[in-house]
């Protein structure tokens, strides 16, 4: 029985379809790393990515405004609508590319999606108080269909990039997306001096710091427009294998490998995603924060996390750091300290001060008339937490992005990756719909402690598969060499 779980994708072209595109095409020898369009593609998928997290700390003080009653547990319910819209848009937006042989008329139309969407959550404050959920989960679920696909800016940068730019090519997009979901929720700074009145535009809409992420998602949106009409230039690569086979024979890629990226790949934005959807109720329940402060002071730290993250892409990208670093031990690295962060800013019980309780219906404060765990919840300094959140969602976070991508890339192996790359965007995006809901359900009934004792517990859970199978995350070309060494007598 073989040691290895392996699958196999046909690489055949035919060879018709070859002949049509000769003229687009450049030999490998010829052939180099198109960089002009790969920067337009992660421009592209910061817009994206800034779609999803833009929201992270005015959302739910805007729903607890329009809709004063409204529960934790129909806010999770809300940030799931993204992410199921993203699970059916990413495969859609995959086939169709596969079949019409292109990315920019799908990005075009992900991006016209998403303006739909953002237009329509203007109008938030003239739907009826019943309806605000359901209008609110429509423009969400609208956002994220247009969002799927994202996962075509991968595929089209680990295809079009030589190996030996690889990971500075995919550190484009993935860090397009990283600094995305972490800037975005700090560009809220830029609207919050408007207040929640704001100011009345052409009597259609308020101008206010609940709505001002709207109006700048749909300026992006228009941009990212413009970007694919006129000024992306897609570039086909051919499939000549880097290994000296021909582009007919079969890549074999490690299943189990695979497998562990794309369980790290969940892991990680079941953690980011549990960490922002809480993020808002949390410090205004535990640090007594009243709901301008908690957009005010979680946005600074978002910009915070999101700056130092833009920082270690730079380095990257710019100086092509990727190619002095081991990946699998940066991944491992930046696992540790997710597991170290949930363990020092837990509620422990022997904590001296207690968390204060709501009166007299205010926003602050734990509400012990909904909450029974209220009493005994201690609470952690607010200096720890903001801490970790900056170094782990800022530095350990890029960190994680640019290595774990790269390394997926590279295990794939010299072959067509967009259903691969789907499935890796796929895991995301089912981890967005399960965080929420399981958050939700668990922070309303048992409090933050059974939260992060869930998040402690699957980081480590999958920390430990690349401990046990360390030896088997290797480069597909690695892995070939392994397999063809003669046995030692």
């Amino acid at each position: 029985m073989e040691t290895n779980s392996l699958i196999g994708i046909n690489k055949t072209e035919n060879s018709t379809k070859e002949s049509e595109n000769d003229e687009d095409t450049l030999s490998t020898s010829e052939y180099q790393t198109p960089w002009i369009s790969i920067y337009i593609a992660g421009i592209c998928a910061f817009i994206q990515a800034v779609q999803f997290s833009i929201y992270a700390s005015s959302m739910w003080p805007y729903l607890r405004k329009l809709d004063p009653l409204i529960s934790e547990s129909s806010y999770g319910t809300i940030l799931t609508a993204y992410s199921i819209a993203q699970c059916v848009g990413a495969p859609t937006f995959g086939v169709w590319s596969n079949k019409i042989k292109q990315i920019r008329l799908p990005l075009f139309v992900g991006f016209t999606s998403m303006t739909l969407g953002n237009a329509i959550y203007l109008l938030l404050e003239r739907v009826p108080i019943s309806w605000i959920i359901f209008v609110m989960m429509a423009t969400r679920f609208t956002v994220g269909a247009g969002s799927g696909n994202i996962t075509l800016l991968r595929a089209y940068v680990s295809t079009v990039s030589t190996k030996d730019d690889r990971m500075r090519a995919v550190s484009c997009v993935s860090g397009g997306i990283a600094v995305g979901s972490m800037i975005g929720p700090a560009l809220q700074l830029l609207f919050t001096p408007l207040g929640e009145n704001g100011f009345s535009v052409f009597g259609f809409f308020q101008f206010n710091v609940y709505t001002g992420p709207a109006i700048l998602s749909l300026i992006l949106n228009l941009a990212g427009i413009f970007l694919v009409k006129f000024c992306f230039n897609e570039t086909i690569l051919p499939f000549d294998c880097e290994d000296g086979s021909k582009p007919g024979s079969r890549v074999r890629a490690d299943v189990l490998a695979l497998f562990i990226i794309i369980a790290t790949r969940f892991s990680q934005i079941f953690l980011h995603s549990t960490t922002d959807m809480i993020n808002s109720p949390f410090t205004m329940m535990m640090f007594e924060f009243t709901k301008e402060e908690a957009v005010k002071y979680n946005a600074l730290v978002y910009a915070v996390a999101g700056s130092l993250g833009a920082l270690m892409y730079v380095f990257f990208i710019v100086f092509n750091v990727g190619k002095r670093l081991n990946s699998r031990a940066c991944c491992i690295l930046a696992q540790i300290t997710f597991v170290i962060m949930f363990i020092a800013t837990y509620q422990w019980p022997f904590l001296s001060k207690k968390v204060g309780l709501r009166v007299d219906g205010s926003d602050y404060g734990c509400d012990s008339d909904r909450f029974t765990w209220c009493e005994n919840l201690t609470v952690n300094s607010i200096w720890l937490y903001y801490a970790f959140y900056i170094f782990v969602f800022g530095i350990s976070y890029a960190l994680l992005n640019a290595t774990l991508n790269t390394l997926y890339s590279h295990i794939i192996g010299p072959q067509r990756q967009g259903t691969l790359q789907g499935i890796f965007q796929v895991a995301g995006s089912i981890a967005r719909i399960i965080a929420p809901l399981n958050t939700s359900y668990l922070y309303t009934k048992s409090g933050p402690r059974i939260v992060w004792g869930v998040e402690a517990v699957e980081a480590a859970a999958v920390l430990s598969l690349w401990f046990i199978f360390f030896r088997r995350l290797i480069p597909y070309e690695e892995s070939q060499k392994k397999k063809t060494k003669p046995t030692e007598v």
